[in-house]
This record gives C-alpha cells, sequence and structure tokens, in this order.
C-alpha cells in the first residue's frame, strides 16, 4: 500500500485538490507504513551511473531502467537515472501503474497514469526541484525531500541559509509547515517503524506532514564512490557492490547466536565472515575479533562500501557490521532481531577495517 506524498500540496499548486483529504485517522497511516518500504532481496538489484550506484533494486524496477534512461535523457537530465530509480523503489517497488506515484501532481486520481506517463511525470517533477535546488546551492537531497514535502521545501531551506537538507531540519519542516497546512495544529503524530525511523524518534511521523524520512529511505537504493575504471579504486569500487549486494541477500535472516549459515540464522560476525568468503572465494574467519586483522585499519570518515565497521576496543570488539555507502549499514544486529540496515549515525562505530579483497 503506498503512502501520500506531500509535494501534491504544497509543490505545484494542487493544494485545492487535495484539501478534501483532511486528517486521516492514525492508525490507518500506521498500517499503510508498514507496506511499500521493504527491501527486495536477491536477483541483480545493481546498476551503477558514474559516481552514484543502485543497490537493492527489485526486478521489477530493474524492468524500468531503459525507459527510465530513455526518458532521462530527453529531458535533458541522464545525472538523475539512479535518483529516479531509487525513488521508484521506494514509492511502488515498481509494482502497479503508476511506478512514481505522481498522478496527483497532475490533478488526477491516484494510481491514474500509465508507467510511463509516471516515469514522465516523476523526472520532471525531480528535474524540478533539482535545478531549484542547484539555484539555491542545496544538494540533491533537498531536491529529493521535495519529491515528498513539494518544492517549497527547497526555498525553506535556501531562507534559512542552509545548503544540505538533514532528518532534524526535515522533522521541523514537517511538523511546523506540513501538518498545519493540512489541518494537524497539535503536532499529533502516528506511528511509523522501520530500520530509519525507530533509531531517530522510536518511530513515528506527524499526522498529514509527509514523510520526514523521505530521503533517508531513497538513500537506502543509493550508494555513492565512484563508477566502474580499470583503475584499482574502480576495481576496489567493484569488489564493494558485490559486497553489499551479496549481503543484501541476507537481509531478514534472524539473529542466531554463534550461527553462520543462513538457512539457520548467523550473528555479526558470522554473517560478514559469511559474505566476504562469498564474494572473494577466500576463507574469512567468522569471529568479530579475527576478521578486525583481515584488511588495513580505515579512518572511520574514510569509509568505503564493504569496510567492516567495529565496536569495542581493537582486540576486545563485540560487534561487527559492514559499511554500504552513504551513511548506513547492514548487520545482523541482537538476538530476537534480523538482518537489517541501519543508519550508521544511529550507532557510531570505534573503528574500522577495509577488508583484503
Amino acid at each position: 500500500m503506498k503512502k501520500k506524498k506531500i509535494w501534491k500540496f504544497l509543490g505545484g499548486g494542487f493544494l485545492a485538490t487535495f484539501l478534501v483529504v483532511g486528517i486521516i485517522i492514525a492508525a490507518v497511516f500506521s498500517a499503510i507504513s508498514q507496506g511499500g518500504n521493504e527491501l527486495i532481496n536477491g536477483g541483480d538489484s545493481g546498476a551503477e551511473y558514474g559516481d552514484v550506484t543502485n543497490i537493492g533494486l527489485s526486478k521489477e524496477v530493474l524492468a524500468y531502467k531503459d525507459l527510465v534512461e530513455k526518458e532521462c535523457r530527453e529531458q535533458g537530465v541522464p545525472e538523475l537515472v539512479p535518483y529516479v530509480l531509487a525513488i521508484m523503489m521506494n514509492e511502488s517497488r515498481g509494482i502497479g501503474n503508476d511506478v512514481m506515484q505522481c498522478s496527483e501532481s497532475l490533478g488526477l486520481g491516484v494510481n491514474s497514469l500509465s508507467p510511463a506517463q509516471s516515469i514522465h511525470q516523476g523526472v520532471k517533477f525531480l528535474k524540478a526541484n533539482k535545478l531549484l535546488a542547484d539555484q539555491y546551492g542545496i544538494d540533491i537531497f533537498g531536491a529529493i525531500m521535495g519529491y515528498n514535502f513539494g518544492s517549497n521545501y527547497i526555498p525553506w531551506l535556501a531562507k534559512k541559509g542552509i545548503k544540505k537538507s538533514t532528518t532534524e531540519l526535515a522533522d521541523l519542516y514537517s511538523r511546523s509547515v506540513v501538518a498545519p497546512s493540512l489541518g494537524n495544529t497539535t503536532g499529533a503524530t502516528y506511528v511509523y517503524k522501520n530500520e530509519i525511523s525507530v533509531p531517530y524518534n522510536g518511530g513515528y511521523l506527524y499526522l498529514n506532514g509527509g514523510n520526514f524520512f523521505y530521503d533517508g529511505l531513497v538513500k537506502r537504493y543509493l550508494q555513492f564512490g565512484g563508477g566502474n575504471t580499470k583503475s584499482k579504486r574502480g576495481r576496489r569500487h567493484h569488489s564493494s557492490s558485490k559486497i553489499i549486494d551479496e549481503a543484501q541477500k541476507y537481509l531478514g535472516i534472524p539473529y542466531v547466536w554463534g550461527g553462520h549459515d543462513p538457512a539457520t540464522g548467523m550473528d555479526c560476525s558470522g554473517f560478514v565472515g559469511y559474505v566476504l568468503t562469498k564474494v572473494t572465494g577466500k576463507q574469512y574467519p567468522q569471529f568479530t575479533v579475527s576478521l578486525e586483522s583481515c584488511g588495513s585499519p580505515v579512518s572511520l570518515n574514510q569509509l568505503s562500501a564493504g569496510d567492516m565497521v567495529f565496536y569495542g576496543s581493537r582486540g576486545s570488539s563485540y560487534h561487527v557490521a559492514l559499511y554500504m555507502g552513504d551513511g548506513n549499514v547492514i548487520e545482523e544486529p541482537k538476538p530476537g532481531d534480523v538482518c537489517h540496515i541501519r543508519p550508521l549515525s544511529a550507532w557510531p562505530p570505534d573503528f574500522a577495517v577495509r577488508p583484503n579483497l
């Protein structure tokens, strides 16, 4: 099921169309929030475009890759291809007709566009946001937040002298601008739990306030760090992408203390060791402290996708995860939980090691 976006209300003159929506019952939104943002495991989930790489895309989204590339090329924004694919993955996972969930931006009913029409309109709106963001010197994720909130989010940032959108700023905009404009003047919230929201605020959004986690949700399907080249760096990036692609196959596998087999469950080090062994063909240990010596130390402010991040002191670390790029890690977290993706900032590591590949 699909959560309403707010850019139809605030970004392009469509306020009148949607004021009739009113305040929706919080329980309904909570139920909706459980569908539509799940990660897809397995399959050919990657696509590379220069410095930006898509990861974790479903086969349904990948089926639209050629059409997205064609549309972006015709609109003069080929650099937006990976962002469009990531937005599509977050919005619909490539399922249904209105794959970019933007029919309402044309004043039409929900899901009334064909896939081709939806992609055309989605690219057009993201392009407009990107041009506006560029005008103010604001980063691409300000433009992506505008896809959910509406274009007015971008000049709102600019008036504050801000160049980079953050979750805290999006939270403020949702609570103080979007929600009140649609009737929620009390700051009423509804339950919204996922691997991004829970570490930030325990898992809630503001009623009628859009989704201030939107850019983080889209980032799950993006990775930054350079495309394919013949250089050592390029080969490292290619191997790193393979590590992350392999790791994502085990999303949802339960944590089992001492486990090292996805068929029966894995613990943190069992997961990391298993993934590295599968990708490289080399036998990696499946104990946290042993993994510390399987690469070169790397500064926490110079992390690359595929790096191992550790918790605890060197020589006595007690947890390890894999850095995915762009501020996210993938891990087997703790008993009673499953392999998942979360922001690195939700629990910063103590040190990192770049595996010998």
